[in-house]
Parts: structure tokens; C-alpha cells; sequence
């Protein structure tokens, strides 16, 4: 009765509520600077309001992944990607991974080394893509050392989308065309042809 003496009613309270979420939207619109730790409170105050919950994870996302990039690590991308996965910021963060991996990735000297600096990030199709061209160029020098046919071969059945594909088909062709030339019998050059029936040679 108190209430109602006072003019209180469920209406004005509704009213009252509204007026302070759209306050609160506006603020979170408004302010750039506002914390994590406030946006935690916002959010504990605002628990029942999804619009006002939509803007601070909206914030959320974009502190954190402003955080990813002060980091600037392969791991603080994935992380950020895993919890905000369907927002500009993901597709941003997956870019700069695989721009990070490949500046990472071309002073890598090894293969394992190539396997530990992209671990992190092998989710990523872009430092997949990166990690198998850097694999591609450093087993491309064992495989010129070598120089064998075989060698070639192995090589282009493993990486058929390497930079250093065209160069390998053509020091297979190369080496096919020396073997072919020292064929003598026409049993050599039968035993030749079955081995390499996928050559144009």
C-alpha cells in the first residue's frame, strides 16, 4: 500500500528498468575505456537484459582481441579465435597468425623447428599452407643434394604444390632423359617404359 500511495506501480518500475538499460547501452556505446572488470560488473548487473549483454561481449571480444595483438603470438590468436569464433575479429586474428607463421617460419632451418613454431597454430589452414611450404623448401635442398630420380619423385608426391615443384619436374626430367639415353637393350628400354609410364618422356 506504500507503493501505491507513493504512485509506484509495476509500470513505472518497468519504465525505470528500461530507462536504466538504455543508460547502459549508451554508455557501452559512448566509452571507449572501459575495462574488463567493468564490463564483468555491467554484465552481473545487466544479467537478464540481452541487449546490454550483446554490447559487452561485443566490448569483450574487441579488449581481447586488442590484447591478442599486443602479444602478437600464435597462441594468444588461437585462443582469442576459439572464444569469439564467428566475429571480423576471428577472421583478423587467423590473418595475422598466418602472417606472423610466416615470418616465423622463414628463419626456421629444420623440420622440427618448422613443427614447434607453428603448434600453436595448426588450426589455421593459412599456417598449415605455410608450415608445409617452409617443410617443402628445406627437404628441396636434401633432395638437390641427392639428385636422384627417386629422390624427385618422393619430393613430388609429397609437396605437388611447393614453389619448387616446377624445378623438381624438370631435374626428374632431366636425369630420366640421361637414364633413357644409356638404355641399350630393347629389354632396359621395356623395363624403362613400365617404371615410368607416367613420364612424357
Amino acid at each position: 500500500n506504500r507503493l501505491i500511495k507513493k504512485k509506484i506501480t509495476i509500470e513505472t518500475i518497468r519504465a525505470l528498468r528500461d530507462e536504466i538499460t538504455l543508460q547502459a547501452a549508451a554508455f557501452l556505446v559512448r566509452n571507449e575505456d572501459i575495462s574488463l572488470v567493468e564490463l564483468n560488473s555491467l554484465a552481473t548487473a545487466f544479467k537478464n537484459e540481452s541487449s546490454v549483454l550483446r554490447l559487452i561481449d561485443q566490448r569483450r571480444a574487441s579488449l581481447l582481441f586488442r590484447e591478442a595483438q599486443r602479444t602478437h603470438t600464435i597462441l594468444g590468436y588461437r585462443h582469442f579465435i576459439e572464444k569469439y569464433p564467428a566475429t571480423e575479429e576471428a577472421l583478423t586474428a587467423e590473418r595475422e597468425a598466418t602472417a606472423l607463421a610466416v615470418r616465423l617460419l622463414s628463419n626456421a632451418s629444420t623440420i622440427g623447428e618448422v613443427d614447434e613454431l607453428v603448434k600453436d597454430g595448426m588450426g589455421f589452414d593459412g599456417v598449415k599452407r605455410a608450415a608445409t611450404r617452409r617443410k617443402a623448401t628445406l627437404e628441396y635442398a636434401d633432395v638437390r643434394q641427392k639428385h636422384t630420380v627417386e629422390a624427385y619423385q618422393a619430393f613430388l608426391s609429397k609437396y605437388p604444390a611447393s614453389d619448387e615443384y616446377g624445378d623438381a619436374l624438370e631435374q626428374l626430367e632431366h636425369l630420366q632423359e640421361v637414364r633413357l639415353s644409356q638404355l641399350k637393350s630393347s629389354q632396359e628400354l621395356a623395363d624403362f617404359a613400365l617404371q615410368n609410364s607416367d613420364s612424357p618422356l
